[in-house]
């Protein structure tokens, strides 16, 4: 770590705060964004929690590879590379015009999602809603501009296009478990596993890197699930997905599927809930994803140019500082 003495110090703090105050300002509807879902700004000198470091990153961290992660059809090649043994859902069909959506693909359930952008999916039970329909609010998707209004640049950074998969599901006919695993550089954080549909009643329950079950709720109407709820087999194979997936990545949410017959990798973000994770034990969260260190992230280790590059040497230089501090 470079000693740069008493005034050092006090520069490179000056800087970072100047910084974090053109941040607030520039993204000043994503900060009061953030202000009304937390009840404070974004905590930027350094970042410290969780939400604070996801809210950094879609303003600052511009890592190429994100805008592949964020893409749900350049991401199953990337995948397929990373993980090769990981199972990926079949995929029907790709385009860019919703006209162009084979007739022949709506005679059985399958999964209709946007590529570049998070929640506009639609559950096709094979006969609802009508083809006219759903055209109608596909085309409605492909007209939409992604990533601006919460600042989420990677998305707006993808072409957009639409994706058909297989429905996958349980035996019974019940819909598939999703377990989203937080992880860094290979290294697990923490693990949610969500039962049930998303239309219907749904259980969550969240789990460390060995499985253990953690004492934190999400703070909506999702029941958690039973105290003796023992996690199956796949969430110690999406644990390990997770690891291989997220070696090369500073931070990513890797979300898989699974049913009695394995697990299949969903799809990446590298913007949980954009910053407005709200769990019942922030304390906790925090805590676990102190693992995700930013000074391994792709703009606090590539030089960049100007003023950005001042910005990131006196970002890192108070980061090593505290950090020596603290051990």
């Amino acid at each position: 770590m470079e000693d740069r003495g008493v005034l050092g110090s006090l520069v490179d703090r000056a800087v970072i705060r100047i910084g974090a105050l053109i941040i607030l300002i520039w993204k000043w509807r994503a900060s009061l964004w953030f202000r009304r879902e937390h009840g404070r700004l974004p905590q930027l000198c350094p970042p410290k929690g969780f939400n604070d470091k996801i809210f950094w990153r879609k303003i600052v961290d511009r890592n190429p590879l994100f805008v592949v992660l964020n893409d749900k059809i350049a991401v199953r090649d990337w995948v397929s590379r990373q993980a090769p043994g990981l199972q990926l859902t079949r995929l029907l069909w790709t385009g860019a015009d919703p006209e162009a959506l084979p007739a022949s693909l709506l005679d059985q359930p399958v999964m209709i999602k946007h590529n570049a952008s998070s929640g506009f999916n639609i559950h096709y039970d094979g006969q609802t809603p009508r083809r006219d329909d759903m055209v109608a609010t596909l085309k409605a998707w492909m007209a939409r501009t992604y990533g601006t209004r919460l600042s989420e640049w990677a998305y707006g950074q993808v072409t957009p296009a639409i994706l058909v998969e297989e429905m996958l599901g349980y035996d019974d006919g019940s819909a598939p478990d999703n377990i989203n695993v937080h992880a860094s550089r290979g290294a697990v954080l923490f693990a949610s596993v969500y039962r049930g549909d998303k239309r219907g009643r749904r259980e969550i329950g969240f789990f460390d890197d060995s499985g253990a079950r953690l004492a934190m709720q999400m703070m909506d109407e999702v029941d958690p699930l039973p105290q003796d709820w023992v996690p199956s087999e796949t969430l110690f194979k999406a644990l390990e997905g997770a690891r291989a997936l997220s070696r090369d990545v500073d931070y990513a949410r890797c979300d898989f599927m699974a049913t009695e017959a394995g697990i299949w990798f969903n799809e990446m973000t590298t913007y949980t809930a954009s910053g407005h994770l709200k769990l019942d034990n922030p304390t906790l969260v925090d805590r676990l994803t102190e693992g995700w260190d930013l000074r391994q992230s792709w703009f606090l280790t590539t030089p960049q140019t100007g003023l950005r590059e001042i910005y990131r040497k006196a970002l890192v230089r108070v980061m090593d500082r505290r950090q020596a501090v603290s051990q």
